[in-house]
């Protein structure tokens, strides 16, 4: 019988199927019947050889990171800002070799360089142009103003419940909020960052409803820890009422 819910999921390579080297983990996606993927961070391997292994599981790549350098980004980095556009331009190349079109663009950790709104701004500004040329929508998160501002379908909101969680709570007003600029969600349980169906803070069955209801159409990125092997941990999604 087939389910009427409609939501889609997606493995997260980067934390799904650790079972397996990351080369091995799509066609481990695949036999469990995973039809689209997304992943962290690819740059481990040259992005010819990743996308060829991607092609020959016959999976979507659905989002990729940017090239995240040693503080997790450039885009709020002052002063950084060569460095940003150069680890655009290298996450691009990987994106277009995967023929993935969902690229999360991070701002960067705060370490000895100091970061700021206003540097997030020019630099996002100056990465739409690359991102419509290249038909990529780049995904912030959770930083919505700069979104707001500058208005471009190539950027979206990355609606994460698990951070959304820990950083507003109220997930269903918040969820409403946010959905019209929102290009892809992620999930994983709090606070343990385990399958949806284990023991925290979120009821995932009746989050999942929302979405429903709300008539979101975009992919599920499943950025969880397998709390076990991942393959067993799956069983939630039928529990549920879904399908792969």
């Amino acid at each position: 019988m087939t389910s009427s819910k409609t939501l889609k999921f997606c493995a997260n390579l980067s934390m799904m199927f650790q079972e397996v080297p990351l080369a091995q983990r799509f066609n481990a996606a695949k036999e469990a019947q995973f039809k689209a993927v997304e992943m962290a961070f690819p740059y481990e391997m040259s992005a010819q050889e990743i996308a060829r292994i991607k092609e020959e599981s016959g999976l979507e790549q659905i989002l990729i990171n940017v090239f995240p350098g040693p503080a997790l980004g450039f885009a709020a980095l002052d002063g950084q800002e060569t460095a940003f556009m150069d680890s655009l331009v290298k996450s691009v190349e990987y994106c277009n070799a995967l023929k993935c079109k969902k690229l999360h663009i991070m701002s960067g950790r705060q370490m000895e360089t100091q970061g700021s709104e206003a540097t997030l701004l020019k630099n996002m500004r100056a990465a739409v142009p690359i991102l419509e040329q290249n038909e990529i929508v780049g995904l912030l998160e959770p930083i919505n103003g700069v979104i707001e501002e500058l208005n471009s379908p190539n950027l979206r909101l990355q609606l994460d419940i698990f951070h959304l969680q820990f950083i507003k709570g109220d997930l269903t007003h918040n969820i409403k909020k946010f959905l019209s600029i929102t290009g892809h969600i992620q999930l994983a349980q709090v606070p343990n960052r385990n399958e949806p169906d284990t023991f925290g803070e979120i009821d995932y069955k009746y989050v999942l409803d929302v979405l429903e209801q709300e008539k979101y159409g975009g992919w599920i990125g499943l950025e969880y820890n397998p709390k076990g092997d991942t393959v067993s941990g799956l069983k939630w999604i039928k529990d549920f009422g879904y399908e792969l």
